[in-house]
């Protein structure tokens, strides 16, 4: 009976260490889970203040290659990591190396990648000599850049026969009807026109407060002063078909009087809406209408030229879009057609492009003319791409005339519909082909003509990534075409892609 007495005392006092380390390991077990979600917590924090710092960054790009070291790009990211609490010494901005490998990385100059790291203070793993985890997070972020529309060089719609370049930039006065081709600026759907009624592009546009036409010029670091010249800027319909005595496309205007209005603004601090940029002071203008004479040559460069003048003198320049506002204004019905051009002290060249829209006039004589409509770079390589064509294919003389729209890569899928319902017209691959007259009857009178395009992933330009239309025109037509072009991109041009 003792010996039975003296085994279950022992058994009882053999229990208590066992609950010590069990408690022991229950509180290490809590301690760590509560340092994980400290750090966890922290991690999430250093994510977002890299996410912000990277898509505030990219916005400030390209021009900053071979180094982002000491660029907006780089001062910007700074700030933002510091308005999140993470200082200049947590924070890489780096340029996107070139890897011919990793088609994500083929186009550093729209890309940037920001690296924030931080120190975190740890709680209960300080017991095992563990003060601080270090915790890094990266993000990259990229910038589509804007799709120039009508050509890239230092003059814009001034005529050219050939060469991509021939038409002259337009508009319509604000009372003329939109059958006449400019859905934008004209702001007439009765009195007699063809208008087919709802069009949730150009209300969209107006519950904007959007105007007329918007064009870029882009100018590189170092490009120096920028003149800019207008170009057959006033309304002067008499003398329109026999203006040019030099090949070039003559200016389609008509109606009775108008005036035309340009203003130049800066570079600001959202450069993705160039609606909100402030007027440079002296580059605002508006040409009455005016007389010019019959048979002239053309030097868009030349402001002793009678159909040039000078729109204004930008002495100290910063590299970024500068956005060139054209407006009309008239008491009566009428379009004007005008070029543009800009010249520079510096080095590199300051390109002139339409910005999302752009309103032309083109006159062709039995034949065929090819524009240029897009450049779509390789940037743009996974997108959906929407180029919306507003009453096209206006001819005198009957016949059947087409458009083409020819991708400057290979195996593009298209799709074409038509009007606000978007109704199905046909698809192809490889280009877009649609006939824009049947037998003297405008297939489009009033009304917009949709292509869209699926950019594979894979997407790579042939040659310079631009996009051109070919219009034919049978012998004895002469087509005298006022038309304006919308061009879309779905998503955000400004995103995180890593």
């Amino acid at each position: 009976m003792s010996l039975v007495a003296s085994s279950r005392h022992d058994d009882r006092g053999a229990v208590l260490p066992l609950v010590a380390l069990m408690t022991l390991v229950l509180f290490g077990m809590v301690g760590f889970a509560v340092d994980l979600g400290w750090v966890y917590l922290n991690a999430s924090r250093v994510q977002n203040a890299a996410d912000a710092a990277a898509l505030a960054a990219v916005t400030r790009l390209p021009h900053v290659t071979p180094t982002i070291s000491g660029s907006q790009a780089e001062t910007l990211a700074f700030q933002l990591a510091a308005n999140n609490g993470y200082p200049a010494g947590q924070v890489v901005v780096a340029n996107v190396p070139l890897d011919p490998n990793n088609p994500a990385s083929r186009f550093n100059d729209y890309q940037v990648e920001v690296t924030v790291s931080d120190d975190v203070d740890m709680f209960f793993s300080r017991v095992f000599g563990i003060d601080t985890m270090r915790v890094s997070r990266d993000a990259l972020a990229e910038s589509l850049p804007p799709l120039a529309l009508g050509g890239s060089t230092n003059t814009f719609g001034v005529g050219i026969s050939g060469g991509g370049d021939g038409f002259w930039a337009a508009i319509n006065s604000t009372i003329d009807r939109y059958e006449n081709g400019d859905p934008f600026s004209s702001a007439n759907p009765v009195g007699g026109s063809a208008d087919q009624g709802t069009d949730s592009i150009r209300d969209d546009r107006a519950a904007a407060g959007i105007e007329g036409y918007y064009y870029a010029l882009e100018v590189p670091a170092g490009a120096g002063a920028i003149t800019v010249f207008t170009i057959d800027a006033a309304y002067a319909s008499a003398n329109a078909s026999s203006r040019y005595n030099d090949g070039r496309v003559q200016p389609l205007e008509h109606g009775s009087s108008m005036s035309t209005r340009f203003r130049l603004a800066g570079v600001d601090a959202t450069p993705f809406d160039y609606t909100d940029n402030a007027t440079i002071l002296g580059c605002d203008r508006t040409f009455a209408p005016t007389a010019y004479p019959n048979n002239i040559a053309l030097d868009p460069f030349d402001p002793t030229n009678p159909v040039v003048d000078i729109l204004c003198v930008v002495p100290v320049t910063s590299e970024g879009i500068y956005p060139l506002h054209v407006t009309a204004n008239a008491a009566n019905r009428g379009g004007n057609s005008f070029g543009l051009a800009v010249s520079n002290t510096g080095s590199g060249t300051v390109k002139i492009y339409g910005l999302g829209s752009m309103s032309l006039s083109n006159t062709i004589a039995g034949g065929s003319s090819t524009v240029d409509l897009m450049r779509v770079p390789e940037e743009y390589a996974g997108r959906k791409i929407k180029a919306s064509f507003f009453d096209p294919g206006d001819t005198s003389g009957g016949g059947n005339t087409t458009m083409n729209v020819l991708p400057d890569a290979a195996g593009i899928s298209c799709t074409i519909t038509r009007g606000d319902s978007n109704t199905f017209v046909g698809n192809d691959v490889g280009n877009c082909f649609v006939n824009t007259q049947n037998n003297g009857n405008r297939l489009y009178s009033g009304e917009w003509v949709h292509m869209t395009f699926d950019l594979p992933s894979t997407y790579n330009c042939l040659s310079d990534c631009w996009w051109r239309i070919n219009n034919v025109i049978p012998a004895g037509v002469t087509a005298n075409d006022r038309t304006t072009w919308l061009v879309e991109v779905e998503g955000n041009p400004v995103h995180l892609i890593g």
